[in-house]
């Protein structure tokens, strides 16, 4: 499809994914070809993702409203009517997609009872380009114990997001990151990959990332 083309163009293919310990001992060798032969996985940045989207957007018939925070979800008739912050109410809608993240307030708002737990571990990443030559169009990763880790994901254009765990409770906003630190264990941890830890390091440009478990409750 065009759109797959397009992204794939400029994306990473991701081929498989490979876990190694610092001495070298493999923990992860998975390949997508094993499940089917076409099959590949795809890292794109988010911004060039949003483009393509947004471009197919603007060429169908759908009217697009900007500016405007969804704050709640309400039936009428069968029908789905969204409501935003200004208490402006949109629709009906036959379908209401709610697609605001994993700390959905409007899940929250309209099932409390689901089950979420956020994750010990949430992670800091960047995107920088691939100095070293480490894309073999695999999501690689390096690991020292169950307490350090490291991954470098194929985006495209020359480029890698670089990803380091962190534990939840130092990835507030309010708490420095330790780069220096980062960068002495990550360039014990990899040494391959120094001068992109360091590329890094020195724009200083992470984003810092939580996850958490949801299971959803019965809809009917």
């Amino acid at each position: 499809a065009q759109g797959e083309d397009e992204a794939i163009a400029q994306g990473g293919k991701v081929l498989g994914l490979e876990a190694k310990t610092r001495g070298g001992r493999a923990v992860l060798d998975l390949a997508y070809a094993d499940l089917h032969p076409r099959a590949h996985g795809l890292g794109i940045r988010r911004g060039v993702l949003f483009d393509l989207l947004y471009g197919r957007l603007q060429r169908s018939p759908a009217t697009v409203v900007t500016d405007s925070e969804i704050i709640d979800v309400v039936r009428e008739h069968g029908r789905a009517v969204v409501v935003d912050k200004a208490l402006t109410r949109h629709g009906p809608f036959d379908l209401a997609v709610i697609a605001d993240g994993a700390h959905s307030a409007i899940r929250r708002r309209l099932m409390p009872q689901t089950y979420q737990k956020v994750y010990a571990w949430g992670c800091i990443w960047t995107t920088v380009k691939d100095s070293a030559g480490l894309d073999t169009g695999l999501l690689r990763q390096r690991v020292d114990g169950t307490r350090v880790m490291m991954g470098l994901l194929p985006v495209g254009n020359g480029e890698l997001t670089l990803y380091w765990s962190v534990p939840t409770a130092e990835l507030a906003p309010e708490v420095p990151l330790d780069l220096a630190g980062l960068q002495r264990t990550a360039t014990t941890l990899w040494p391959e990959a120094a001068g992109i830890v360091a590329d890094a390091v020195g724009a200083n440009d992470f984003a810092r990332a939580t996850y958490r478990n949801v299971a959803l409750p019965r809809w009917n």
